[in-house]
């Protein structure tokens, strides 16, 4: 959640050309709605708008919240019905994240990029 307490999603696609590994950060986005098919229609738009086609993923990770990692109606579940190829591995760095949110919880003021 921001500062105009919205909750924003992200993707992040990991890729593999010629020998190498990559990471690309898509921009945040609002979620506006948090259930599983709005968030996999987010994920799918992003990945669009990118020129990524999802039949070309090979797995998907998210963190262990059910919206995300429910076996027969979360994101990664419904994903996999489209795209069976694209193996769910849960992500471990939700903790991570955890530190991350409060970390920017105690921020006083934002601090942009680039500025």
């Amino acid at each position: 959640m921001d500062l105009s307490k919205r909750q924003q999603s992200s993707v992040v696609v990991r890729y593999y050309v010629s020998g190498a590994v990559f990471d690309q950060f898509l921009p945040f986005r609002n979620a506006e709605q948090l259930d599983a098919r709005s968030l996999l229609s987010y994920v799918k738009a992003t990945l669009n708008r990118y020129g990524i086609h999802p039949q070309l993923c090979i797995a998907q990770t998210y963190d262990g919240a059910s919206v995300m990692s429910g076996t027969s109606r979360g994101v990664q579940a419904l994903f996999r019905q489209e795209v069976p190829q694209a193996v769910y591995v849960h992500c471990m760095n939700h903790c991570l994240d955890l530190v991350i949110v409060d970390v920017c919880k105690a921020i006083k003021r934002p601090i942009y990029q680039g500025t």
